[in-house]
């Protein structure tokens, strides 16, 4: 990565110089070459990217030299011995006339095919400056490279050519232009053949080049520009390895794009993946790097060659008990150059840049001193950044409560500026003073101190029977800044349960100014204390009226005195609040403590073993009280809806949030109850600081106890899950949740994978209307792509049955001309019909909007199924392709397509009778 010495200087006596056994050499080939590796996956996909980027780099800065733009002490130093001799720039090893300019990227592609064994290949290729000469000899061997005196490349050590032996293939091929060369052979542990023979295929004799020993290499002549190719295969069983290995090690290389490939035993080629490697860098400075990446979640190191560089490659995360220091938190890189030195001619070590060592298989960082010192200095230089940005971050709000909520979200890591809430985690908030925009006396404080005692501060809500609650505000966490009320010292019972339930408020800060009262003492000595203190009385009485002054001032606070109750919500005022009686003193004290519940916990691996169980009831205990308050969406069930209860979670789980923390491999789990962590979750949780998840705005479910679901009764509180699935409204009409309309739908598709998805989604030269709803239904399905077996039909429930009844009416209904004056009677009857009730004027079970969709794009495609399913989907983005198919599709009308929704209902209507 940098300018490296590999000689080192003694002193003293020679003694008894060190060689390598002859009887081991295969031994230290293996370590070298496989065994030094621990993650060989990783390293392969790393090591080989690297060297295929030093190369399209060298190409650059070669063209800069030679074309007189920057002369060679620009990039280079000069220094002699074996180990440097050819690291130095040598002119003649470049022809800009063979020198690509066009394609400056790396391109890695990994095919999948039938097979076993080594079945699949993944390759390499860069458009650099190729090997041949004197070079392509030495890249063959090990310790052999071109690197070590320049700072522009990644590599230096002169193993990494060779990494692709760690996983276990037996050989690797490399084939390569250089000056109008090609050569091509297959790398073995311990040797190398050159496939290119001696006489080309018209019978003429091939030009060769001859090697130190003697050794002929025959090449091709050709009119290629300049670049190397490597590949080797893999095992399918390792795909996903290398696709997650591609997407960890190179998220901060530029100019590297990665696509996967599939070919059928037909010869069959699909694209599925083509895109570029880096993530975007949302922000970068010379010791910071913040990328909308989602692979790391702390700090890391990105070795960088220059400190104001955006690429890098990523070295782990901080070891912060070898720095002896505090876990720190958040998705940042410390950006940190290798260490480069060199020895002069007295065997003084020269150090040209302060660094970090890492070892040769670049795996990882090699904690020494100099490493400590300086990833030591960039935390430290790191954080004073940080805090920095935040205090200017600080400074753009010019309204107080603005200012103290972005304070808030700083000081507690909840801010919704991504960059800001990454930095926040690695401030020490003690390092931090925020001063209000304008008047240095405000300063962020906790509650108390910062409003002080002239300033009443009171969080106002309503308890679970309906009566108000007021408390006094002792933490920002707590302060709902989205409703703030200035008032006297009048309370109105009506008005406060107006603006918190009425408004929806849930709850408001009141604020009181108490006023500044000067009182004159008779006691002298009390006198001259006050006028000793005087000065500083002054300063807070200033501050004080500043403070109410911008309290009142600021947008986000509103008069409590102009707040009007509507006449009529005195009556809805008697229905919110529950009667003295409502709930006996027992069961009032009961509330308080813990409900021992239950919920469901999805194991994704339930397949692999008879013993585990899909669904597994995982213990949760919330308080009483917090179920009787909850204003969030939760259905509640008994022992005899267990049933039911495992239907609604897999229609749930889907959209469920994960759960934050869960320090556990494999899939993170989603929550399906939030309002108490899972006993189950607790063993698993790495920080309980921290929320049980990020968003809990979601259906919840949970089994109670009879005695339980009594109390939730007599309270009028939560949702029987028997409502998840069927109410009826109050326009008559019989819904069900919005996730079992979706999930119903999906299964009355029958599949998240039509048929005709594979080449509609690449319609879009073709027929960019059709590729378009193809994309909308596809996005639809999408919600259930790995949950299908949920909703299936295969999944059987006497819910399904009843909504496939319901289904029907639904259809019925919308069968009916509007302007049929027989159009609510023959509703009535197929109302009581369904039903036994004559008033259900509709139903909403099913999107039939979708299902149209999904009927109109398989009607489209079933003629043109036979010759679209055999076709390779990339190819119908290509225009004379595209311009065929539009021959094609015209000769079955599919030119001037017209759908006719109302004909599909009636068509399914007939369907199911």
């Amino acid at each position: 990565m940098s300018i490296k010495t590999i000689d080192r200087q003694d002193t003293g006596t020679k003694g008894v110089e060190k060689k390598i056994d002859a009887g081991a050499e295969k031994l230290v080939y293996d370590i070298l070459q496989q065994t030094q590796y621990s993650t060989p996956i990783q390293s392969t996909v790393r090591e080989l990217t690297t060297n295929a980027w030093d190369s399209q780099r060298e190409k650059e800065v070669a063209i800069e030299i030679l074309t007189g733009k920057a002369k060679v002490e620009d990039y280079y130093i000069e220094r002699h011995g074996d180990q440097y001799e050819d690291s130095n720039f040598d002119p003649t090893y470049y022809d800009l006339k063979h020198l690509d300019t066009e394609n400056n990227t790396v391109e890695l592609t990994y095919i999948q095919e039938e097979g076993t064994g080594f079945c699949d290949t993944f390759i390499v290729q860069d458009f650099g400056v190729g090997l041949g000469d004197k070079r392509l000899e030495g890249v063959l061997s090990l310790g052999y490279s071109t690197k070590r005196n320049t700072s522009e490349g990644f590599g230096a050590f002169g193993l990494g050519a060779k990494v692709a032996f760690s996983t276990g293939v037996a050989m690797y091929t490399v084939e390569t232009v250089h000056n109008g060369r090609r050569f091509k052979c297959a790398c073995y542990p311990y040797r190398t053949e050159f496939v290119i023979s001696k006489f080309a295929k018209d019978g003429t004799m091939n030009d060769f080049i001859t090697f130190s020993d003697g050794t002929k290499v025959y090449y091709e002549k050709t009119d290629e520009k300049n670049n190397t190719k490597v590949s080797f295969g893999v095992k399918k069983h390792n795909r996903y390895s290398f696709r997650d290995a591609v997407d960890q090690q190179l998220i901060y290389i530029d100019g590297v794009n990665f696509t996967v490939k599939e070919i059928e035993e037909d010869g069959r080629e699909f694209t599925y993946r083509s895109n570029s490697t880096k993530a975007e860098v949302v922000y970068n400075s010379e010791s910071l790097i913040i990328s909308n990446g989602t692979v790391f979640n702390r700090p890391h190191i990105v070795i960088v060659k220059d400190p104001s560089d955006e690429s890098g490659i990523n070295y782990g995360y901080v070891d912060f008990r070898e720095l002896e220091l505090q876990d720190m938190y958040g998705s940042i890189g410390f950006k940190c150059p290798m260490r480069q030195t060199y020895r002069d001619e007295t065997g003084k070590e020269i150090v040209i840049q302060e660094g970090v060592s890492v070892t040769p298989s670049r795996e990882k960082v090699i904690w020494n001193d100099a490493t400590k010192a300086y990833i030591l200095s960039v935390i430290n230089k790191a954080t004073e950044e940080a805090s920095q940005i935040v205090e200017e971050k600080l400074q753009n709000s010019t309204e107080i409560f603005d200012w103290l909520e972005q304070c808030t979200k700083i000081f507690h890591r909840n801010n919704s500026d991504d960059i800001i809430n990454r930095m926040s985690n690695i401030i020490n908030n003690d390092d931090l003073s925020p001063e209000f925009p304008g008047n240095s006396d405000l300063k962020f404080l906790p509650v108390s101190n910062f409003f002080g005692n002239r300033i009443k501060v009171e969080k106002v809500t309503v308890d679970y029977r309906g009566k108000i609650k007021r408390e006094d505000v002792t933490s920002w966490q707590s302060f709902n800044f989205e409703s703030i009320y200035i008032k006297d010292n009048n309370y109105n019972q009506v008005k406060d349960l107006y603006i918190c339930k009425g408004l929806d408020k849930g709850s408001f800060i009141s604020i009181i100014f108490k006023g500044w009262v000067d009182k004159e003492s008779k006691d002298d000595s009390i006198k001259e204390l006050e006028e000793s203190l005087s000065d500083l009385i002054e300063v807070q009485k200033s501050k004080y009226y500043a403070l109410e002054k911008l309290i009142e001032s600021d947008s986000k606070v509103n008069s409590y005195d102009e707040v009007e109750v509507p006449a009529d919500f005195f009556e809805k005022a008697k229905d919110i609040e529950l009667k003295e009686d409502a709930l006996t003193p027992a069961e009032q004290r009961a509330l308080e403590n813990k409900e021992v519940g239950f919920t469901l916990r999805y194991d994704p691996d339930a397949h692999r073993s008879v013993s585990r169980k899909t669904w597994t009831w995982d213990k949760v205990e919330p308080r009483g009280k917090d179920l009787i308050t909850t204003e969030k969406e939760v259905y509640y069930g008994g022992k005899e809806d267990e049933e039911t209860l495992v239907m609604a979670a897999g229609i749930l789980y889907p959209s469920a949030p994960p759960l934050n923390n869960y320090a556990f491999w494999g899939e993170v789990p989603r929550a399906l109850f939030t309002l108490s962590p899972s006993v189950h979750y607790n063993s698993w949780c790495r920080d309980r600081e921290k929320p049980y998840v990020e968003d809990d705005n979601y259906p919840q479910l949970i089994r109670l106890s009879s005695s339980a679901i009594k109390r939730i009764e007599k309270a009028n509180a939560l949702s029987h899950i028997d409502n998840f699935f069927f109410f009826r409204t109050s326009h008559n009409t019989i819904e069900t949740h919005p996730s079992v309309r979706t999930a119903y739908t999906i299964r009355r598709i029958g599949d998240v994978w039509p048929f005709f998805d594979n080449y509609l989604r690449s319609f879009n030269r073709i027929d960019s209307k059709i590729s378009s709803k193809a994309k909308t239904l596809r996005d639809y399905l999408d919600k259930y792509s790995q949950y299908f077996w949920a909703i299936s039909q295969n999944n059987k429930n006497p819910i399904w049955d009843r909504l496939d009844e319901l289904y029907k009416f639904q259809l019925y209904c919308a069968s009916l001309d509007s302007e049929d004056e027989d159009r609510d009677k023959k509703i009535a009857q197929k109302s009581f019909e369904t039903f036994v009730f004559t008033d259900i004027v509709g139903a909403n079970v099913a999107d039939l909007d979708m299902l149209s969709l999904f009927e109109e794009l398989k009607s489209y495609a079933s003629v043109l199924d036979p010759v679209l399913s055999h076709m390779p989907c990339h190819s119908l983005m290509h225009n004379d392709t595209a311009d065929e198919i539009k021959k094609y599709i015209k000769l079955y009308d599919r030119d001037q397509w017209e759908w006719d929704k109302e004909a599909l209902i009636k068509h399914a209507l007939a369907l199911l009778q």
